[in-house]
């Protein structure tokens, strides 16, 4: 048997359901990622790339947030 190991640094796991999925309007096939950050007292739409090869509850964000960014859920 063959089990698949993946390592990864540097990288935050959110629950699944604070990532919104958005389509683009012209390209129904391109699919963009975000979640809403809290900076300054303001909600902002902060874009992210996730990495897709894991699946579940969990997702992993490889670029857009850092540990400490205060995020909201809708």
């Amino acid at each position: 048997m063959d089990f698949p190991y993946i390592s990864m640094e540097d990288v935050v796991v959110l629950p699944a359901g604070m990532i919104y999925e958005e389509k683009d309007a012209m390209n129904p096939k391109k699919v963009s990622y975000f979640v809403w950050k809290v900076e300054e007292g303001h909600l902002v739409k902060q874009y992210v790339l996730l990495d897709d090869t894991l699946t579940g509850n969990g997702k992993v964000v490889l670029t857009g947030v850092e540990a400490g960014d205060v995020l909201a859920r809708e």
